[in-house]
């Protein structure tokens, strides 16, 4: 939340009267506070990397229509994936992507994507492929590298985290017009955010 909206959560009838309360209970801002303790947690502690525009190929996905994308992340786990075909055996594991791609400009129709990092310029018959374009991504490694329900859980936790800690925080700022994606490579799962 915001200092304001946190204020009158709180009970202050002004943001100035939570404020210096504040000040006087932790002798320091608010802000400052919060920035502190985004220090000491090591999972808001991204890698700031740029990463140049790859290919991805796999399943798009269509969820249902009152899907809320915030309470879906690592939706692979709700997936029922012995209707889709199987990976390619040649193929080079660059490890899988999984995003929700922004409404279809036609359609409205919002997909989720599942698939794997390639350099590979076919298609296999059965599967779609996505271009991500360059970006600048602030890249947050989850600390559970089981697939089950406590790595959904742990994603989970880490978007809400970034979008509601880190990044009203940050000197960065959240590139509205890239692709944000949840990456898996051998056991170790990460969030890259683009940024600006």
């Amino acid at each position: 939340m915001s200092i304001t909206e946190t204020a009158l959560r709180a009970g202050y009838d002004t943001p100035s009267g939570f404020a210096k309360a504040f000040r006087k209970e932790f002798g320091t801002n608010a802000s400052e506070y919060r920035k502190n303790l985004l220090k000491e947690d090591d999972s808001m502690n991204p890698k700031i990397i740029r990463k140049e525009s790859f290919s991805a190929v796999g399943y798009c996905i269509i969820p249902p229509e009152d899907l809320v994308v915030k309470e879906n992340c690592a939706y692979w786990k709700k997936i029922d994936f012995s209707k889709y075909p199987d990976y390619p055996e040649e193929l080079e594991d660059c490890g899988e992507i999984a995003a929700w791609i922004p409404p279809d400009e036609k359609s409205g129709e919002l997909s989720y994507f599942f698939g794997f990092e390639t350099v590979c310029e076919c298609v296999p018959e059965g599967f779609s492929a996505i271009s991500i374009p360059a970006a600048e991504y602030a890249v947050f490694e989850v600390s559970v590298s089981v697939f089950d329900e406590s790595l959904s859980e742990e994603l989970k936790k880490l978007w809400n985290k970034i979008f509601d800690e880190w990044l009203p925080s940050s000197e960065k700022s959240f590139d509205e017009g890239k692709m944000c994606f949840e990456f898996y490579k051998g056991e170790k799962a990460f969030i890259y955010i683009p940024i600006k």
